[in-house]
């Protein structure tokens, strides 16, 4: 099979491509025989970027492209993932205290699935609430911690 694609639409699927890699490397330090063969499609790819209007935007190193830091910073995958970490930090952070709160107040109590689900969501619009109102300034550890010096 063979597809062709255009200048923009390479673009395109070079940042859905930078993307995914980043959901599937960014928090591993060492490569992973899971993510082999999906680095390897990724290099192929990306080995078209010259001649797809990406000059200068990759360096090869061995068998693998990098992005360059002028094009890493300016990249709307860039933009995307910063976008995707605030929503999902702010959304799992409300998520857990809910989660934590609602096992603190009921405990294993069993209750219809709605009724459940409720009185999460009551708990997460008060968390939601106070976060777009003063994002983390209000939020305290109770639990003396020693600071490193």
């Amino acid at each position: 099979m063979k597809i062709n694609f255009t200048e923009k639409e390479y673009q395109q699927l070079v940042t859905m491509i930078e993307i995914g890699d980043w959901v599937m490397t960014a928090h591993h330090a060492d490569d992973r025989a899971e993510t082999k063969e999906y680095q390897a499609l990724r290099n192929k790819i990306l080995s078209f970027a010259d001649e797809m209007g990406m000059k200068g935007c990759y360096e090869k190193e061995g068998d693998t492209y990098f992005e360059t830091l002028e094009y890493e910073e300016n990249s709307k995958q860039t933009e995307f993932i910063e976008e995707y970490n605030q929503i999902s930090f702010w959304g799992e952070l409300v998520t857990r205290f809910a989660d934590r709160d609602y096992a603190q107040q009921y405990g294993n109590e069993e209750v219809a699935f709605e009724l459940r689900a409720s009185r999460i969501t009551e708990i997460e619009k008060k968390y939601a609430d106070e976060i777009n109102e003063s994002g983390i300034l209000n939020f305290i550890i109770k639990k003396n911690i020693k600071l490193l010096h």
